[in-house]
């Protein structure tokens, strides 16, 4: 799973024509905090299953 996520996340930064277009521009923005959210909920679920 964590492969698809930085698959995902690598595919993204190229169709937006770099790093820094993948994160500034409008339409990159919420697509990134979708990718973003894939990468952190594991972790986040994790976190409140040992609280």
């Amino acid at each position: 799973m964590p492969c698809d996520r930085c698959y995902l996340l690598q595919e993204h930064i190229k169709a937006s024509g770099g790093f820094r277009n993948a994160f500034r521009k409008g339409n990159g923005v919420s697509n990134s905090i979708g990718i973003l959210l894939l990468f952190i909920y594991p972790v986040w679920a994790g976190v409140l299953q040992v609280l």
